[in-house]
């Protein structure tokens, strides 16, 4: 169960790694800057998001253990709700206000212009990312480690990285690539993961809810 948020984890150095690569290749020293700025911001709208899961998290698996499918979903729905909303509000404000937010890192002009135009394309996905963060750890607290571990792996691994890899070829997109790459990476996921969460939930329950009849 824990190789999931690890491999979460650890493939962010990986990610980074990939992106600021291609921005040296395909930009300067200053996309390079403001696409460290990009993943400092992402990070603000992750780790609270993140620790609003991983906190409902023992609550979803006692009473799961204690046979009560009700409270399951009554957990579930106040995390769901409360993680949709913080990040399609905090990201609303992101696309809203980004040189607000890149001028925290950093005064240079040049880096200012780049991450605000970068960081509009880049967090677009982020606005209904909590559905992602609330269906994955979800399936943690339910003991889900396979189906866990492939969603893990998924947004950034098996989507993430290539796009990031291709897209910055394809007609000379250059650094837009790698900008377009995020999005489209979150949305698939965000998509393949509650698809995942709505086709299994009910097998997953379906035990403890036939004890209960």
């Amino acid at each position: 169960l824990g190789l999931s948020p690890f491999i979460m984890q650890a493939t962010e150095c990986l990610v980074q790694l990939t992106f600021n690569t291609g921005m040296q290749r395909y930009g300067n020293d200053y996309y390079v800057g403001a696409m460290t700025i990009l993943f400092s911001v992402s990070q603000m709208l992750f780790l609270p998001m993140q620790g609003l899961s991983q906190g409902a998290t023992p609550i979803i698996s006692y009473n799961y253990g204690a046979g009560n499918p009700q409270r399951v979903k009554k957990a579930f729905r106040l995390m769901l709700t409360a993680s949709v909303i913080f990040s399609f509000c905090a990201t609303g404000i992101i696309l809203l206000f980004p040189h607000a937010f890149i001028s925290m890192f950093s005064n240079d002009p040049e880096i200012i212009r780049i991450g605000s135009y970068g960081i509009r394309i880049y967090t677009f996905g982020f606005l209904f990312f909590g559905a992602q963060c609330a269906c994955q750890q979800t399936f943690i607290a339910l003991g889900q480690a396979k189906i866990s571990m492939f969603l893990a792996l998924l947004r950034k691994v098996i989507l993430l990285i290539p796009l990031a890899i291709i897209l910055p070829q394809i007609g000379g997109l250059g650094t837009n690539g790698l900008f377009i790459a995020e999005p489209i990476s979150d949305i698939l996921s965000i998509i393949t993961t509650v698809t995942m969460f709505m086709i299994n939930i009910k097998k997953i329950l379906a035990p403890i809810s036939s004890r209960n009849a």
